[in-house]
């Protein structure tokens, strides 16, 4: 008979006076009940500052959160407003060690989901062909946002970014024309910009806002206001150069 606990284990083992209900109870009490205790206190404390459970039951295992943020602390992996600490942080914490040795897009792509941008796409001139113009701009990447996977919508005004606020309006396309437009790419850009590679560029994120032929509603991540050649909202992606 399997036992699960020191109280079963030594109700299992006991003999002579042991076994009889004062001694029962006795020997329940001061071996088994307190050693149980001790154990329970014992594997609390340890599994405080764990992301995995010490027994199989992991429906019951709760580290608490404020173990969880510093633990991805500790990974760089940093909880985002509103995400869940078991369902999100957690498992992306667990997954440190593929998080940082794995590629810079898939970090880029799962940090932008814990942050409430999912569905975004990375691109990088070698996944042009040809490579876009000037070719010497091997740093650049594009940020790509499918529709139906954000708010954006297109005025089919031209804008530069759409956070500025010129007099009373602010300029961009709709949505992104708005506080809380401002509130999202603020946050967006905060992402992208913490976790890309020293080297790399963020050049433009684009929204597409029609498939089919496919239009964008693109805003600059590299701000370059004196580019002749950029467009905001258009038909071809990526916006160059």
């Amino acid at each position: 008979m399997s036992v699960d606990n020191y109280t079963e284990s030594v109700a299992e083992i006991a003999t002579g006076v042991w076994t009889g209900p004062n001694g029962a109870k006795y020997a329940g009490v001061v071996v088994g009940v307190v050693n149980d205790m001790l154990s329970e206190a014992a594997a609390t404390a340890w599994q405080a500052g764990s992301l995995y459970p010490l027994t199989p039951r992991e429906e019951d295992y709760k580290t608490p959160v404020d173990a969880i943020e510093r633990m991805g602390r500790d990974a760089l992996i940093l909880r985002y407003p509103g995400e869940d600490h078991y369902n999100s942080l957690r498992p992306r914490v667990r997954e440190k060690w593929d998080y940082w040795t794995g590629g810079i897009k898939q970090a880029l792509i799962a940090d932008l989901a814990a942050a409430g941008y999912p569905g975004a796409e990375i691109y990088v001139p070698n996944d042009f062909s040809p490579a876009p113009d000037p070719d010497t701009y091997w740093s650049r990447f594009w940020v790509l946002f499918p529709v139906g996977t954000h708010p954006v919508a297109t005025s089919f005004e031209p804008a530069v970014v759409g956070s500025a606020v010129v007099g009373t309006d602010r300029i961009g396309p709709l949505f992104i024309a708005s506080e809380a437009g401002r509130l999202y790419w603020r946050k967006l850009e905060s992402v992208i910009k913490r976790l890309k590679p020293a080297q790399w560029v963020g050049w433009n994120v684009a929204f597409e806002v029609t498939s089919g032929p496919s239009v964008y509603s693109t805003l600059m991540l590299h701000k370059r206001y004196l580019d002749t050649h950029y467009e905001s909202v258009g038909p071809d992606f990526p916006i160059l150069p």
